[in-house]
């Protein structure tokens, strides 16, 4: 039998490819499959779920729900409402199911827990012991477990669980190898900053002074021909009934608009929204105390009236609001995280908060505005209603016209795709057009994404005419004309794309040509040479994105090479060149880092640990049976 070490391993082996791959959708993933198993429970429908054969009873759910329901009500307070409860079913649910699946996980590396193991851990809970640390005796045990709605059975099993679980993820953990090169690739972008000036010269102003022959474009199209590959593809002429025309004569009452509004106030919530302007200051690369410091130093300003959009503007390292003065706009609850929500909702209009910390480092805000929650009136949204209203009118009016004209399709029987063209004289709704070649999860022409439309042209033969599909454009019936065999097409037929192609590389050439004919004059002689401006003052973080050149892991090692004061080569990037004057560093500090490495290395294992849980959990889900209690469903639905 494998230990559990060298079973993780293994495991990991099996997991490295689809921790990249895998798209993490929970409850999709599940695979419901009914009528199967025979037991006892299956058969009295006891049960919300079977994950295989480990069962999740409602007392399971109802209790996780409720643990769930009262974490929610502890922390929001008097602000608690049963809103904030949708969709908690379907999240209880699912992880109920991960809990089942690690448990199992844990059995199969080879884990247990034995009744010694389990005593103690009983005892660790300052309920059930005295004073002394003697246990409370059985019958004391019982009823503390009763008064929670728990059997010492039942309460045991679980607990024993939650040991094997963190075992589990503790053995996954450790089996992990962190590299010191990984190590200090995240010390660097955690720590190491770096304050330029720079100029940027995009590829794309050398395309101009490009000259591209025939000759040269044939030649350089059989170096890459390969690239041009093409999968099957379909031509069709196609009728479609358009919505648009048939709402030009459709109308939405006041009545069905008031019907529609009273039988559909859900859809016409509006959550409570805060708007607000931050500031942050992050604790990354200064530590938490020089942080804080900073951050007070700006409260004070602020509080004495100085411009808190040009504080913002000056000071805040959040990239996405600096530039707007630190406005997030309106957001609602559960948009940010649970530290800077509490302080923007409970905040008054026009105060300014004390900084507060975040996982992101310390928040000043200033709340703008406000808006209540409740229903929208109907005024509000009744061109919202009218459109869906006409939108289904136009649905069911256009059903039936492509139908009409089906039959009559079938009826006549034409032959050639401009006999199509009759059938619009008689039906001012229907349009003739024609989509060029288009591969089968290509956009069509004039119709944009219609996968039905795509999936029903590549079943007809050439010829042949579909029965009305609708789009979302409107219903369409389609004639299949031709078909584009898979292969490498001739330059013809991408002559514009391979152009292109050629224009670009050329152009990157003579842009490197040209800023290394002057990289040895200074910044600022440089950027009146190409005419470009200089970005000045920028604080860059190691492997951060910079504005225009991304985060080129070549570039950002090259331009942390350099000292205070001095002027870079030019360096490239993801779409031009760059050069750089060094204003400011934080330096790679070695004390700090050996201080720091293992600390990292651990973080990197949790965070690199709880990647590999999640797809393990999504493939477990695909491989095994979960089996889902239709009952359950209908009363969450």
């Amino acid at each position: 039998m494998a230990t559990p070490l060298k079973y993780m391993r293994q495991e990991f082996k099996k997991l490295k490819w689809a921790l990249y791959a895998v798209i993490f959708v929970f409850v999709a993933l599940i695979f419901v499959q009914w009528g199967m198993g025979t037991d006892s429970a299956r058969k009295r429908g006891d049960y919300v779920a079977f994950v295989e054969d480990e069962r999740i009873t409602f007392n399971d759910f109802r209790r996780a729900y409720e643990n769930q329901r009262e974490m929610l009500r502890q922390f929001y307070k008097d602000r608690f409402s049963e809103d904030l409860l949708k969709g908690m079913e379907e999240m209880v649910l699912n992880n109920l199911v991960d809990e089942k699946i690690m448990k199992m996980q844990a059995g199969k590396a080879g884990l247990a827990v034995s009744k010694e193991e389990l005593k103690n851990e009983i005892l660790k809970v300052p309920a059930f012991k005295k004073e002394d640390g003697t246990f409370i005796g059985f019958e004391t045990y019982r009823n503390i477990l009763a008064a929670n709605q728990y059997t010492p059975k039942k309460f045991e099993e679980d607990l024993k669980d939650d040991i094997l679980k963190n075992r589990y993820r503790k053995l996954l953990t450790e089996s992990i190898f962190i590299s010191d090169d990984d190590i200090l690739e995240e010390y660097k972008k955690r720590n190491l900053t770096i304050t330029v000036d720079y100029i940027f010269y995009p590829y794309s102003n050398m395309e101009n002074f490009v000259k591209i022959d025939e000759n040269e474009l044939k030649n350089y199209y059989e170096k890459i021909k390969d690239q041009f590959y093409e999968q099957e593809k379909r031509k069709i002429s196609y009728l479609l009934i358009d919505y648009m025309k048939i709402k030009q004569n459709l109308r939405a009452t006041d009545d069905e608009i008031k019907n529609y509004y009273d039988n559909n106030l859900n859809e016409f919530e509006r959550k409570e929204e805060v708007r607000a302007r931050h500031i942050l200051i992050k604790t990354e690369g200064r530590g938490e105390e020089k942080a804080k410091e900073l951050a007070d130093q700006i409260y004070e300003r602020a509080i004495k009236g100085e411009d808190f959009e040009k504080l913002a503007k000056e000071f805040s390292e959040d990239p996405g609001s600096k530039d707007k003065g630190g406005d997030l706009g309106y957001f609602e609850r559960g948009k940010m995280v649970p530290e800077f929500e509490e302080v923007a909702f409970s905040s008054e209009i026009g105060k300014i908060s004390e900084p507060f910390k975040t996982n992101y480092g310390f928040h000043i805000v200033q709340v703008q505005d406000k808006r209540e929650g409740g229903i929208k009136p109907l005024e509000e949204v009744r061109a919202e209603i009218t459109a869906k209203i006409l939108q289904e009118k136009a649905e069911i009016e256009g059903l039936n016209k492509a139908k009409s004209i089906y039959k009559r399709i079938l009826e006549e029987n034409p032959k050639k795709p401009e006999d199509f063209q009759k059938y619009t004289e008689t039906e001012p709704t229907c349009t003739f057009n024609t989509a060029n070649y288009f591969g089968l999860n290509d956009f069509v022409q004039g119709l944009g994404r219609a996968p039905e439309l795509n999936n029903a042209v590549f079943a007809l033969k050439k010829g042949s005419i579909s029965p009305p599909i609708k789009t979302s454009r409107g219903y369409v019936i389609a004639y299949r004309e031709d078909i584009k065999e898979k292969g490498i097409p001739p330059l013809q037929d991408v002559k514009e794309k391979v152009e292109k192609k050629l224009k670009e590389e050329k152009a990157k050439k003579l842009a490197e040509e040209k800023i290394n004919l002057i990289k040895d004059k200074d910044i600022e002689e440089i950027a009146k040479i190409l005419n470009v401006s200089v970005s000045r003052d920028q604080t860059i973080r190691y492997l951060s994105p910079i504005p225009n050149l991304g985060n080129k892991k070549s570039l950002h090692n090259k331009l942390f090479n350099y000292s205070i004061g001095q002027q870079t080569e030019p360096l490239e990037g993801q779409n031009g060149w760059a050069v750089f004057k060094i204003k400011n560093k934080v330096e790679f500090n070695k004390d700090d880092f050996e201080a720091k490495k293992e600390e990292i290395r651990n973080s990197l294992r949790q965070n690199l640990s709880i990647q590999y849980i999640d797809v393990l959990k999504e493939k477990v889900k695909k491989e095994r049976a979960i089996q889902i209690n239709p009952n359950f469903l209908k009363k969450t639905s």
